[in-house]
Protein backbone atom coordinates (compact mmCIF):
# COMPACT_ATOMS: atom_id res chain seq x y z
CA UNK A 1 0.00 0.00 0.00
CA UNK A 2 2.73 2.31 0.79
CA UNK A 3 4.79 1.82 -2.65
CA UNK A 4 1.12 3.04 -4.12
CA UNK A 5 0.72 6.11 -2.23
CA UNK A 6 4.37 7.07 -3.43
CA UNK A 7 3.33 6.43 -6.87
CA UNK A 8 0.41 8.24 -6.05
CA UNK A 9 2.38 10.90 -4.41
CA UNK A 10 4.67 12.07 -7.40
CA UNK A 11 2.39 11.05 -10.42
CA UNK A 12 -0.21 14.52 -10.03
CA UNK A 13 -3.12 12.32 -9.92
CA UNK A 14 -6.27 14.65 -9.57
CA UNK A 15 -7.87 11.59 -7.35
CA UNK A 16 -7.07 10.38 -4.30
CA UNK A 17 -7.34 6.47 -4.65
CA UNK A 18 -10.05 4.97 -1.65
CA UNK A 19 -6.81 2.54 -0.89
CA UNK A 20 -4.75 5.83 -0.63
CA UNK A 21 -7.00 7.05 2.05
CA UNK A 22 -6.65 3.85 4.05
CA UNK A 23 -3.36 4.64 4.72
CA UNK A 24 -2.80 5.74 8.61
CA UNK A 25 -0.96 9.15 8.71
CA UNK A 26 -0.76 11.48 11.82
CA UNK A 27 -2.84 13.94 9.99
CA UNK A 28 -4.29 15.83 13.08
CA UNK A 29 -0.58 16.30 14.67
CA UNK A 30 0.74 18.03 11.60
CA UNK A 31 -2.54 19.70 10.75
CA UNK A 32 -1.39 21.63 14.17
CA UNK A 33 2.02 22.00 13.26
CA UNK A 34 1.49 23.75 10.20
CA UNK A 35 -0.51 26.36 11.39
CA UNK A 36 1.80 26.96 14.29
CA UNK A 37 4.57 26.87 12.53
CA UNK A 38 2.95 29.66 9.84
CA UNK A 39 2.37 31.80 13.00
CA UNK A 40 6.29 31.26 13.92
CA UNK A 41 7.18 32.06 10.52
CA UNK A 42 5.11 35.33 10.63
CA UNK A 43 6.20 36.16 13.90
CA UNK A 44 9.90 35.44 13.10
CA UNK A 45 10.01 37.49 10.30
CA UNK A 46 7.50 40.41 11.22
CA UNK A 47 10.39 42.50 12.48
CA UNK A 48 12.62 42.64 9.50
CA UNK A 49 9.87 42.46 7.16
CA UNK A 50 10.90 44.62 3.99
CA UNK A 51 14.46 44.00 4.79
CA UNK A 52 16.98 43.56 2.27
CA UNK A 53 19.27 40.25 2.92
CA UNK A 54 22.17 42.45 3.17
CA UNK A 55 20.75 44.70 5.83
CA UNK A 56 19.42 41.45 7.76
CA UNK A 57 23.03 40.82 8.12
CA UNK A 58 24.60 43.97 8.41
CA UNK A 59 21.95 44.36 11.96
CA UNK A 60 21.33 41.15 13.56
CA UNK A 61 23.97 38.80 11.90
CA UNK A 62 21.47 35.64 11.46
CA UNK A 63 17.95 36.01 12.58
CA UNK A 64 16.86 33.04 14.60
CA UNK A 65 14.52 34.67 16.89
CA UNK A 66 11.85 36.56 16.95
CA UNK A 67 12.87 40.38 16.91
CA UNK A 68 11.40 43.57 18.70
CA UNK A 69 10.89 46.08 16.12
CA UNK A 70 8.60 47.82 14.21
CA UNK A 71 5.97 46.19 11.62
CA UNK A 72 6.09 46.65 8.58
CA UNK A 73 3.22 49.87 7.87
CA UNK A 74 2.79 50.22 11.18
CA UNK A 75 5.47 52.02 12.69
CA UNK A 76 3.31 54.49 14.27
CA UNK A 77 2.62 51.52 17.10
CA UNK A 78 6.40 51.21 18.23
CA UNK A 79 8.75 48.31 19.04
CA UNK A 80 6.52 44.86 18.96
CA UNK A 81 7.80 41.15 19.85
CA UNK A 82 6.02 37.80 19.54
CA UNK A 83 2.74 39.33 17.49
CA UNK A 84 1.99 37.71 14.25
CA UNK A 85 0.63 40.31 11.36
CA UNK A 86 -2.11 40.04 8.78
CA UNK A 87 -0.47 37.35 7.19
CA UNK A 88 -1.63 35.04 10.62
CA UNK A 89 -4.81 37.18 11.04
CA UNK A 90 -6.34 36.20 7.28
CA UNK A 91 -5.27 32.44 8.02
CA UNK A 92 -7.24 32.00 11.07
CA UNK A 93 -10.09 33.74 9.96
CA UNK A 94 -10.49 31.44 6.91
CA UNK A 95 -10.01 28.61 9.35
CA UNK A 96 -12.46 30.10 11.40
CA UNK A 97 -15.30 30.01 8.58
CA UNK A 98 -14.51 26.84 7.58
CA UNK A 99 -14.90 24.87 11.00
CA UNK A 100 -17.72 27.29 11.99
CA UNK A 101 -19.63 26.40 8.68
CA UNK A 102 -17.98 22.61 8.66
CA UNK A 103 -17.11 23.48 4.42
CA UNK A 104 -16.32 26.72 2.38
CA UNK A 105 -19.19 29.27 2.10
CA UNK A 106 -17.28 31.71 0.07
CA UNK A 107 -18.89 35.18 1.40
CA UNK A 108 -19.04 34.40 4.70
CA UNK A 109 -15.18 33.63 4.20
CA UNK A 110 -15.03 36.86 2.82
CA UNK A 111 -17.02 38.33 5.78
CA UNK A 112 -14.55 36.94 8.37
CA UNK A 113 -11.77 38.06 7.04
CA UNK A 114 -13.10 41.78 7.54
CA UNK A 115 -14.17 41.55 10.93
CA UNK A 116 -10.76 39.54 12.12
CA UNK A 117 -9.30 42.96 10.43
CA UNK A 118 -12.22 45.51 12.28
CA UNK A 119 -10.83 44.93 16.26
CA UNK A 120 -8.58 47.54 16.47
CA UNK A 121 -5.82 45.40 16.68
CA UNK A 122 -3.30 46.63 14.06
CA UNK A 123 -1.65 43.83 12.29
CA UNK A 124 0.09 45.47 8.72
CA UNK A 125 -2.40 44.84 6.72
CA UNK A 126 -1.99 46.68 2.89
CA UNK A 127 -4.09 49.55 1.75
CA UNK A 128 -5.49 47.66 -0.80
CA UNK A 129 -6.30 44.53 1.24
CA UNK A 130 -8.07 47.34 3.98
CA UNK A 131 -10.19 48.27 0.91
CA UNK A 132 -11.69 44.89 0.08
CA UNK A 133 -12.33 44.17 3.25
CA UNK A 134 -14.56 47.22 3.69
CA UNK A 135 -15.96 46.74 0.50
CA UNK A 136 -16.93 43.39 1.62
CA UNK A 137 -18.33 44.99 4.85
CA UNK A 138 -20.09 47.54 3.08
CA UNK A 139 -22.06 45.14 1.36
CA UNK A 140 -23.01 47.58 -2.04
CA UNK A 141 -21.45 45.25 -4.53
CA UNK A 142 -21.44 41.83 -4.89
CA UNK A 143 -18.77 40.27 -2.62
CA UNK A 144 -16.63 38.56 -5.44
CA UNK A 145 -16.31 42.06 -7.10
CA UNK A 146 -14.35 43.42 -4.11
CA UNK A 147 -11.09 42.22 -5.31
CA UNK A 148 -11.20 44.85 -8.38
CA UNK A 149 -12.03 47.89 -5.70
CA UNK A 150 -8.08 48.96 -6.16
CA UNK A 151 -6.86 46.67 -9.49
CA UNK A 152 -9.27 46.69 -12.41
CA UNK A 153 -7.73 43.06 -13.23
CA UNK A 154 -7.22 41.95 -9.78
CA UNK A 155 -4.28 41.32 -7.43
CA UNK A 156 -1.48 39.11 -8.13
CA UNK A 157 0.42 39.63 -4.82
CA UNK A 158 0.52 36.84 -2.57
CA UNK A 159 -1.90 37.40 0.12
CA UNK A 160 -4.12 34.90 -1.38
CA UNK A 161 -1.65 32.00 -0.89
CA UNK A 162 -0.21 33.75 2.61
CA UNK A 163 -3.99 32.48 4.31
CA UNK A 164 -4.63 29.48 1.58
CA UNK A 165 -3.21 26.65 4.28
CA UNK A 166 -7.03 25.91 5.93
CA UNK A 167 -8.02 25.04 2.42
CA UNK A 168 -5.03 22.49 1.68
CA UNK A 169 -5.91 20.79 4.99
CA UNK A 170 -9.40 20.43 4.89
CA UNK A 171 -9.07 19.87 1.06
CA UNK A 172 -6.32 17.36 1.47
CA UNK A 173 -8.53 14.24 -0.74
CA UNK A 174 -9.86 16.69 -3.29
CA UNK A 175 -8.97 16.23 -6.70
CA UNK A 176 -6.95 19.03 -9.01
CA UNK A 177 -10.16 20.22 -9.84
CA UNK A 178 -12.00 20.89 -7.08
CA UNK A 179 -8.93 21.92 -4.98
CA UNK A 180 -8.79 25.06 -7.15
CA UNK A 181 -12.29 26.12 -7.29
CA UNK A 182 -11.84 25.68 -3.28
CA UNK A 183 -8.90 28.30 -3.30
CA UNK A 184 -10.65 30.34 -5.89
CA UNK A 185 -13.11 31.16 -4.01
CA UNK A 186 -11.94 30.94 -0.88
CA UNK A 187 -9.78 34.43 -2.05
CA UNK A 188 -12.21 35.76 -4.68
CA UNK A 189 -12.85 38.40 -1.86
CA UNK A 190 -9.33 39.86 -2.16
CA UNK A 191 -7.77 37.99 -5.06
CA UNK A 192 -9.06 37.30 -8.53
CA UNK A 193 -6.09 37.86 -10.81
CA UNK A 194 -5.06 34.11 -12.61
CA UNK A 195 -1.37 34.23 -11.29
CA UNK A 196 -2.41 35.25 -7.59
CA UNK A 197 -4.99 31.83 -7.58
CA UNK A 198 -2.74 30.14 -9.35
CA UNK A 199 0.15 30.92 -6.61
CA UNK A 200 -2.25 30.24 -3.85
CA UNK A 201 -3.41 27.22 -5.63
CA UNK A 202 0.52 25.30 -6.34
CA UNK A 203 1.21 26.42 -2.50
CA UNK A 204 -1.84 24.47 -1.63
CA UNK A 205 -1.19 21.49 -3.69
CA UNK A 206 2.34 21.47 -2.64
CA UNK A 207 1.06 21.28 1.74
CA UNK A 208 -0.95 18.61 0.37
CA UNK A 209 1.33 16.24 -1.16
CA UNK A 210 3.69 17.35 1.99
CA UNK A 211 0.88 16.57 5.15
CA UNK A 212 0.49 12.87 2.58
CA UNK A 213 4.19 12.11 2.60
CA UNK A 214 4.75 9.21 4.87
CA UNK A 215 8.03 9.76 5.63
CA UNK A 216 10.49 12.47 5.39
CA UNK A 217 12.59 9.58 3.24
CA UNK A 218 9.60 9.12 1.04
CA UNK A 219 10.22 13.21 0.15
CA UNK A 220 12.19 13.51 -3.21
CA UNK A 221 12.36 17.30 -3.90
CA UNK A 222 12.84 17.25 -7.78
CA UNK A 223 9.81 14.97 -8.04
CA UNK A 224 8.13 17.23 -5.85
CA UNK A 225 8.85 20.32 -8.10
CA UNK A 226 7.59 18.34 -11.25
CA UNK A 227 4.18 17.84 -10.13
CA UNK A 228 4.06 21.74 -8.89
CA UNK A 229 5.31 22.31 -12.37
CA UNK A 230 2.49 20.06 -13.72
CA UNK A 231 0.01 21.65 -11.33
CA UNK A 232 0.63 25.21 -12.25
CA UNK A 233 -1.74 26.67 -14.79
CA UNK A 234 -0.99 29.88 -15.87
CA UNK A 235 2.39 30.51 -18.61
CA UNK A 236 3.98 32.73 -15.38
CA UNK A 237 4.00 29.98 -12.37
CA UNK A 238 4.96 27.01 -14.60
CA UNK A 239 7.77 29.48 -16.06
CA UNK A 240 8.89 30.52 -12.17
CA UNK A 241 8.34 26.55 -11.67
CA UNK A 242 10.86 25.57 -14.52
CA UNK A 243 13.32 28.07 -13.14
CA UNK A 244 12.96 26.16 -9.66
CA UNK A 245 13.65 22.94 -11.44
CA UNK A 246 16.90 24.03 -13.17
CA UNK A 247 18.23 25.17 -10.00
CA UNK A 248 17.67 22.21 -8.08
CA UNK A 249 19.02 20.30 -10.84
CA UNK A 250 22.29 22.42 -11.32
CA UNK A 251 23.06 22.70 -7.19
CA UNK A 252 22.66 19.21 -6.60
CA UNK A 253 24.58 17.83 -9.45
CA UNK A 254 27.75 17.03 -9.38
CA UNK A 255 30.51 17.52 -12.05
CA UNK A 256 33.06 15.32 -13.26
CA UNK A 257 35.33 16.87 -10.41
CA UNK A 258 33.14 16.14 -7.47
CA UNK A 259 31.93 19.91 -7.37
CA UNK A 260 28.72 21.10 -7.09
CA UNK A 261 27.68 24.32 -8.78
CA UNK A 262 27.58 27.18 -6.32
CA UNK A 263 23.89 28.72 -5.93
CA UNK A 264 22.89 31.01 -3.06
CA UNK A 265 19.05 31.52 -2.11
CA UNK A 266 19.45 35.50 -2.97
CA UNK A 267 20.69 33.95 -6.78
CA UNK A 268 17.01 32.21 -6.79
CA UNK A 269 15.43 35.43 -4.93
CA UNK A 270 16.68 37.37 -8.15
CA UNK A 271 16.06 34.57 -10.87
CA UNK A 272 12.39 34.95 -9.75
CA UNK A 273 11.57 38.49 -9.90
CA UNK A 274 11.75 41.35 -7.56
CA UNK A 275 13.35 40.96 -4.03
CA UNK A 276 10.31 41.77 -2.18
CA UNK A 277 8.19 38.87 -3.43
CA UNK A 278 5.07 40.76 -3.12
CA UNK A 279 3.81 38.84 -6.66
CA UNK A 280 2.39 35.12 -5.53
CA UNK A 281 4.29 33.70 -8.12
CA UNK A 282 7.29 35.15 -6.72
CA UNK A 283 6.80 34.12 -2.96
CA UNK A 284 5.59 30.45 -3.28
CA UNK A 285 8.41 29.88 -5.34
CA UNK A 286 10.71 31.34 -2.83
CA UNK A 287 9.38 29.17 -0.08
CA UNK A 288 9.44 26.20 -2.14
CA UNK A 289 13.04 26.33 -2.84
CA UNK A 290 14.16 26.64 0.06
CA UNK A 291 12.16 23.75 1.55
CA UNK A 292 13.48 21.39 -1.33
CA UNK A 293 16.52 22.97 -0.44
CA UNK A 294 16.44 21.99 3.20
CA UNK A 295 13.71 19.54 4.06
CA UNK A 296 15.69 17.38 6.27
CA UNK A 297 15.88 20.75 8.59
CA UNK A 298 12.50 22.19 9.53
CA UNK A 299 14.49 24.83 11.93
CA UNK A 300 17.13 26.00 8.69
CA UNK A 301 13.85 26.10 6.72
CA UNK A 302 12.63 28.61 8.70
CA UNK A 303 15.68 30.32 9.44
CA UNK A 304 16.57 30.84 5.48
CA UNK A 305 13.43 32.10 4.66
CA UNK A 306 13.52 34.73 6.69
CA UNK A 307 17.05 35.90 6.24
CA UNK A 308 16.64 36.11 2.31
CA UNK A 309 14.96 39.66 3.22
CA UNK A 310 12.32 40.49 1.20
CA UNK A 311 8.23 39.80 2.61
CA UNK A 312 9.87 37.74 5.34
CA UNK A 313 6.87 37.24 7.48
CA UNK A 314 5.18 36.09 3.98
CA UNK A 315 7.31 33.73 3.07
CA UNK A 316 8.56 32.31 6.04
CA UNK A 317 4.73 31.76 7.14
CA UNK A 318 4.33 29.97 3.64
CA UNK A 319 7.44 28.04 4.69
CA UNK A 320 6.00 26.91 7.92
CA UNK A 321 2.81 25.78 6.41
CA UNK A 322 5.18 23.12 5.05
CA UNK A 323 7.56 22.25 7.31
CA UNK A 324 4.48 21.58 9.94
CA UNK A 325 2.77 19.28 7.01
CA UNK A 326 5.89 17.38 6.20
CA UNK A 327 7.45 17.07 9.98
CA UNK A 328 4.57 17.53 12.33
CA UNK A 329 5.51 19.02 15.31
CA UNK A 330 8.25 17.32 17.17
CA UNK A 331 10.71 19.30 16.24
CA UNK A 332 9.57 22.42 16.99
CA UNK A 333 12.37 24.36 19.43
CA UNK A 334 10.92 25.40 22.84
CA UNK A 335 11.91 29.00 21.99
CA UNK A 336 9.55 29.18 19.51
CA UNK A 337 6.72 27.52 20.43
CA UNK A 338 6.68 28.89 24.06
CA UNK A 339 6.54 32.41 22.58
CA UNK A 340 3.47 32.33 19.45
CA UNK A 341 0.84 34.94 20.22
CA UNK A 342 -1.16 32.89 22.98
CA UNK A 343 -4.80 33.75 23.30
CA UNK A 344 -5.86 36.52 25.37
CA UNK A 345 -8.37 39.45 25.84
CA UNK A 346 -6.68 41.75 24.15
CA UNK A 347 -6.35 39.88 20.64
CA UNK A 348 -10.09 38.21 22.00
CA UNK A 349 -8.66 34.48 22.23
CA UNK A 350 -7.30 34.54 18.58
CA UNK A 351 -4.01 32.87 19.54
CA UNK A 352 -1.89 29.46 20.25
CA UNK A 353 -5.09 27.82 21.11
CA UNK A 354 -7.33 28.95 19.01
CA UNK A 355 -5.00 28.09 15.89
CA UNK A 356 -4.45 24.38 17.94
CA UNK A 357 -8.68 24.15 18.14
CA UNK A 358 -8.90 25.28 14.36
CA UNK A 359 -6.15 22.43 13.76
CA UNK A 360 -7.88 19.74 14.63
CA UNK A 361 -10.88 20.50 13.74
CA UNK A 362 -9.81 20.86 10.26
CA UNK A 363 -8.04 17.27 10.49
CA UNK A 364 -11.24 16.09 11.32
CA UNK A 365 -12.16 17.32 7.67
CA UNK A 366 -12.74 16.16 4.31
CA UNK A 367 -14.22 18.43 2.04
CA UNK A 368 -14.52 18.56 -1.88
CA UNK A 369 -17.13 20.88 -2.64
CA UNK A 370 -17.66 24.34 -2.09
CA UNK A 371 -20.47 25.23 -0.03
CA UNK A 372 -23.47 27.37 -1.22
CA UNK A 373 -23.85 30.94 0.40
CA UNK A 374 -26.11 31.82 2.68
CA UNK A 375 -28.73 34.43 1.01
Amino acid sequence: MMKSYIKWLFSNDTETSDEVKKIDFPIEDRCIASLLCHMIGDQLGAGVEGYSASRIKYDYGIVRDDIEAPHMGIHEVGPRIHMYTDDTNAMLALASSLVLNNGLKPKHAARSYAEFWSTGIKRGYPESAEESMKCVLEGKIDYRECGRITFGEGSFANGGAMRIVPIALAFRHASNEQLYKAVQMAIISSHVHPNGIDGAFVLAKAIILALRCPSIDAFVPDQFLNVLHKTARTKAMKDQMKKLLNFYSMKHKVDSGGAKHEITDIDVVKALGDTFQIKAIEAVPCALWIICDSYQEPEECLVRGVNMGGDTDTVAAMIGDLVGALHGSHWIPARWSNHIEPNSEENLNRGKELAIDLAKKLAAMDLTDVLEDDD
